[in-house]
């Protein structure tokens, strides 16, 4: 891959954004229980990364692909084929899902793993920086690890790559095939949630800024 780009100054949303695909399907066996439904303090990590997402996405489509959670009544929810069967599934029910409108090749795929309560912070940074010959932006973390979870990316090449793969293949295999743009992530936008540390982290960054918000 490139090296990484110089973070962009966006001073829009990523309106141009056509869909959000949240892969929620993870097995959660690190945490001991459901990550995503697990409390931030006043809301579960997904109830956290779709409020981010409704602010800074309001024209995309958002597609959560696992198995059903609660959630906001006008959500779109759909399950991977077979169920259970990994991210790259996941990917696939999430292009496929007929919404009224279709993906252009050019239009712009945001890819979130939804234990990343944050991750809608980084999509202006990561929509910013497709364009030219780059088939997306792919968002580097503090620790300099690539996070194929955290990207945008032109609907074509990605569909493309999907259909070279099967179901239980492996994200990297299927990014490895895009020409993509290596991109610093904003400070807290990757928080994931895996383990309890992580899940107090997270709870942490909410504190902190709820903190700083307070007159």
């Amino acid at each position: 891959m490139p090296n990484p780009q110089q973070l962009p100054d966006p001073q829009q949303p990523p309106n141009w954004l056509r869909r959000v695909v949240v892969l929620a399907g993870g097995a959660s066996r690190r945490l001991g229980q459901d990550k995503l439904a697990a409390d931030l303090g006043g809301g579960t990590v997904l109830d956290v990364l779709l409020e981010g997402l409704a602010k800074a996405t309001a024209d995309a489509d958002v597609v959560v692909v696992g198995p059903h959670r609660p959630g906001p009544a006008d959500l779109l929810r759909v399950r991977e084929d077979p169920p259970g069967g990994g991210p790259v599934a996941g990917l696939a029910a999430g292009m496929a899902t007929n919404l009224g409108r279709g993906l252009g090749d050019d239009d712009l795929v945001a890819v979130l793993a939804g234990d990343q309560p944050f991750a809608a912070r980084a999509l202006p940074v990561l929509a910013t920086v497709v364009g030219g010959d780059w088939d997306g932006a792919v968002g580097v973390d503090r620790d300099g690890r690539d996070q194929p979870l955290l990207a945008v990316y032109r609907a074509g090449p990605l569909r493309r790559a999907i259909g070279r793969h099967p179901a239980g293949a492996r994200v990297r295999d299927v990014v490895g095939r895009l020409r993509v743009a290596r991109t610093p992530l904003p400070e807290d936008s990757s928080v994931d949630v895996d383990t309890v540390a992580d899940l107090e982290r997270a709870r942490e960054v909410l504190r902190r800024e709820r903190a700083a918000r307070r007159p």
